[in-house]
Parts: structure tokens; C-alpha cells; sequence
């Protein structure tokens, strides 16, 4: 399938991988010979200190900007030159959560290309530790909602990220980019135990400051020094 010349990527079916990796912002070297194995239904992090590049190794993991130099592979084909389109493989849950205007229905549902029943809807929900605060919203999934609206706390505007996520059923790769970064230590365990609920169905990655969260994940990789460098547990 092709989208405005971009080929729409489907499947996961092995393993994605980064082979001597770099990239230059004109002069500036951000990433230098990164090389990085992202195997099907692992979990796994990424961490380093603020403006090290785990932005920019994030886009172009998602084939958003080009490598400056380096391969890039996926399933053993090499994509490094391809122009891709993840959109429909990958969920992103990010740090900070925005709504639409309109249900909460509406929002868990944004990007999702099929129908999904309320069955389905109200099971994601329960895995997710949501049905206690939907059953106290005043219409329940038909609650209008925005960003400006106080119904939700910090955690549960995480947990609804994630609800949208699992409710498309075409998303195989989950990145959660500093999801505990508003949360305390027993509210972060919380999240990242529902999370958990999920691991054999989905490739997760964490983007992360939490050194919690790398107790959670059979990789850790570390930014520094324009380098990715595995992590020994």
C-alpha cells in the first residue's frame, strides 16, 4: 500500500535495526554510529539526559527525517533509503495527552479505521483501570470532553493515551515517550503494572527519564556521548 508515495508499513514480523546510525543537524553531529535490535514482542528502553537526542533518534526511528548515514533495516529488508509510513503499526503514548472536542468516546476512538464494539471498548477500559472513573463521568463514554476539562487527573489522561492505543487493533508497536514523568513512584508502578496486562500482544518501547521503568524491560539503552550504548543488567 502507498500513500503519497510512501509505502504504509503493516507488519512486524521479526526485528528492526539500526546499523552504525548518525545523524547531523548542519555542523552539529547529534548521532554518531548508532547501532540499535528491536526484536517483535520485546520490551525495552531508552534513556538519556534532556537535549542528548532521544528526539531525534525518535523520529528517525519513525522514518520522520533520514539518517544522515548509517542502514536501517526492517525485517531484513533494507528500508534505509524507502520512504515509509508507520502510522498504522505504531502507537505512540506521549508525555502529554491532548483531546479533541468531543465525547470520550470520540477521543478513544480517534484514528481508529474500524468499528469497535462497546464490548471491546469497555474491556480495553477494564484492563486499563478505567471503568471506575467512566461510570462516574455524567454521560459516561458520551461525556463531552476537551483539553480544558478537569474530570481527569495526570495518571488517568495516561491510562486513556493508552486505552486509544490498544483500541486500534492494526497498532503492533507501542512507544511510550516520559509517560511517568507527571506521576509519583506508587501511581508510575500502577501504570506501568496495567501496561504489563499487554506485553505479549505488542513491541514496546519506553522513552524515559525513570530508572523504574527499566526494571520492567529485557533491554535498556542509554543515550550519551551522541552514542547508543546497550545497557548491562
Amino acid at each position: 500500500n502507498k500513500i503519497n508515495s510512501k509505502i504504509i508499513i503493516k507488519n512486524f514480523e521479526n526485528k528492526y535495526e539500526f546499523k552504525n546510525v548518525s545523524f547531523k543537524y548542519k555542523d552539529r553531529v547529534i548521532l554518531n554510529e548508532c547501532n540499535f535490535i528491536f526484536k517483535k514482542n520485546e520490551i525495552i528502553s531508552i534513556s538519556g539526559s534532556s537535549g542528548v537526542g532521544k528526539s531525534t533518534f525518535l523520529e528517525i526511528f519513525l522514518r520522520l527525517i533520514d539518517a544522515t548515514s548509517g542502514k536501517i533495516f526492517l525485517d531484513e529488508q533494507d528500508i534505509t533509503k524507502t520512504p515509509i509510513d508507520f502510522s498504522r503499526l505504531i502507537g505512540i503514548v506521549p508525555q502529554s495527552v491532548e483531546f479533541i472536542n468531543g465525547t470520550l468516546r470520540e477521543n478513544l476512538l480517534l484514528g481508529v479505521n474500524i468499528y469497535v464494539s462497546n464490548d471491546d471498548i469497555y474491556k480495553i477500559l477494564s484492563n486499563c483501570n478505567l471503568i471506575e472513573l467512566i461510570n462516574k463521568m455524567p454521560d459516561g463514554l458520551e461525556t463531552i470532553i476537551d483539553n480544558h476539562s478537569n474530570f481527569f487527573s495526570g495518571g488517568e489522561k495516561q491510562r486513556i493515551a493508552i486505552a486509544r492505543s490498544l483500541l486500534d487493533v492494526d497498532v503492533k508497536i507501542l512507544i511510550f515517550d516520559e509517560i511517568t514523568s507527571a506521576l509519583d513512584k506508587s501511581n508510575s508502578i500502577k501504570l506501568l503494572e496495567n501496561i504489563m496486562l499487554f506485553k505479549h500482544q505488542y513491541s514496546i518501547i519506553f522513552i524515559t527519564h525513570n530508572d523504574l521503568i527499566k526494571n520492567y524491560c529485557e533491554k535498556n539503552y542509554m543515550l550519551e556521548n551522541k552514542k547508543l550504548n546497550l545497557l548491562t543488567k
